[in-house]
């Protein structure tokens, strides 16, 4: 699966807002980026701690000529450095509603990489100790940033007990893909698609769920400003079952729409593109 920070390059190229030979990557948890030794057009951050040890390296900062974000929390501090754009990640147009909300199954879905992080294994339990269906597809992974199995480590505990769900049949766990014609079926298939994460710099898969009409019930999240009134929020599991329980032989037809067209309003390629040119003349 493709990194976040790799994914929001190829959406903001794909969008127009920067081309592919201007524009040098460093993950946010880089620690080597005394390495760059050349001019850096431009610099991505995603996550909420990463202007630490951008305002700590001096060298970097001086060779930085503009940031790209999509977190708005970071935006005033790496301001005092560069001009920042405050970009979402841009949806591509395929992303999209396909089928009637009231004709999914009843069923929670994620999309995303398995870790602990994202999905705390006690949460995941409680979740799967309620009448519900619970779909996900992604990798089991030690961190977000690395495609690579838990073995040998602090997470053996976390895989075992996410498997022993799998194996009891309380999850159906799918295989990873970056293939997007099956997620955009997963999410017209699922009424509902979840989350558990605790915090996140920008989720771009709430984003494409969005996007398709899924309605989302997720933890509440301060970071989620730029979708703060087009999800259900919950603070503990039970309130996720409990909204579940209340939605889910509704008729939200409308509202799927209403989401599904609103998200696409504020963050589609055509869409970011004219904020990237508001913010260059208005805002930076």
């Amino acid at each position: 699966m493709l990194t976040p920070v790799n994914r929001y390059k190829e959406l903001l190229i794909e969008a127009g807002v920067i081309e592919d030979s201007k524009f040098v990557l460093i993950e946010p948890l880089n620690k080597h980026i005394e390495k760059f030794d050349i001019g850096i057009e431009a610099l991505t951050i995603l996550q909420q701690g990463a202007p630490k040890w951008i305002l700590q390296n001096k060298i970097l900062c001086s060779r930085i000529k503009q940031i790209f974000t999509p977190n708005f929390f970071v935006s005033e501090t790496t301001k005092e450095i560069k001009p920042t754009f405050i970009l979402e990640f841009p949806i591509k147009n395929e992303f999209e509603k396909l089928n009637n909300w009231n004709e999914r199954e009843d069923a929670i879905y994620y999309h995303g990489r398995v870790v602990p992080e994202k999905a705390p294994i006690r949460d995941l339990e409680d979740v799967c100790e309620h009448d519900i269906k619970v779909v996900m597809r992604g990798p089991v992974c030690k961190m977000y940033w690395i495609n690579k199995d838990l073995e040998g480590d602090e997470y053996d505990d976390y895989r075992e007990r996410f498997f022993d769900l799998v194996k009891d049949g309380k999850i159906l766990h799918l295989q990873e893909t970056d293939d997007s014609k099956v997620i955009i079926e997963d999410l017209n298939r699922y009424k509902f698609y979840f989350t558990l994460s605790v915090g996140e710099a920008f989720n771009i898969a709430l984003q494409e769920a969005i996007a398709c009409g899924t309605i989302p019930i997720v933890r509440k999240n301060g970071a989620y400003w730029w979708a703060h009134d087009l999800f259900v929020g919950f603070s503990i599991t039970n309130t996720l079952f409990e909204y579940y329980s209340m939605y889910k032989d509704r008729n939200l037809e409308e509202y799927s729409d209403l989401i599904a067209k609103e998200i696409k309003a504020r963050c589609s390629l055509k869409a970011i593109c004219k904020k990237y040119e508001y913010q260059k003349t208005h805002v930076v």
